[in-house]
């Protein structure tokens, strides 16, 4: 009772049969190369590929750029912005501020 429904795109049913499509290519393909004479076994891998590997993809890039990129700025953003708070500091007021919202952006 306390768990929300799950979308129509992601119920097993509906991804079931859109991976049992994507075998059914595979087998398929397999057939069509033993009537040519050549040797094919059919993958699940590129009927799983095919079926989630774009969307994951996507997401991976993303998530890739997110850490590798933006967590990479966030300390030095942190640490520019604190040398404004230092004795003697030649950093601007603005500079903090630009280097504070550098902060922000990166989380």
């Amino acid at each position: 009772d306390d768990l929300f429904e799950a979308l129509k795109c992601d119920e097993s049913k509906s991804l079931g049969s859109r991976l049992e499509e994507e075998w059914d290519k595979e087998l398929e393909k397999s057939r069509k190369s033993k009537e040519t004479g050549k040797d094919y076994e059919p993958s699940l891998f590129k009927a799983l590929f095919r079926q989630f590997g774009p969307y994951h993809m996507f997401l991976g890039i993303f998530t890739i750029l997110e850490e590798c990129f933006l967590r990479i700025y966030q300390p030095l953003f942190m640490g520019w912005m604190m040398q404004y708070f230092q004795p003697g500091s030649t950093v601007t007021k603005e500079d903090a501020y630009l280097y504070g919202l550098g902060v922000v952006m990166m989380s």
